[in-house]
């Protein structure tokens, strides 16, 4: 996946639209915006880290259980 970065000349034009003249507050309301969808894309990439995180971890602890009732730590098995 491609992250897509907006260039200094895609910024300039989006500043020199105009917004600027009509609301003084567009410059910096555009740029909380970005802010935002950058905070919450961070979150999802969190989200799904742990979540994979989380099955991985069970996955490991379902092995060792089996692997401790085939081999008879805990006096599972037959």
């Amino acid at each position: 996946m491609r992250k897509r970065q907006s260039s200094p000349c895609r910024r300039c034009r989006l500043l020199r639209t105009d917004l600027g003249g009509r609301c003084p507050e567009a410059a910096r309301d555009i740029s909380e915006l970005r802010s935002l969808l950058d905070a919450f894309n961070e979150a999802k990439k969190t989200a799904g880290l742990t979540i994979v995180r989380m099955l991985v971890t069970g996955l490991v602890l379902a092995l060792l259980a089996g692997a401790f009732v085939k081999l008879k730590v805990f006096g599972g098995g037959q």
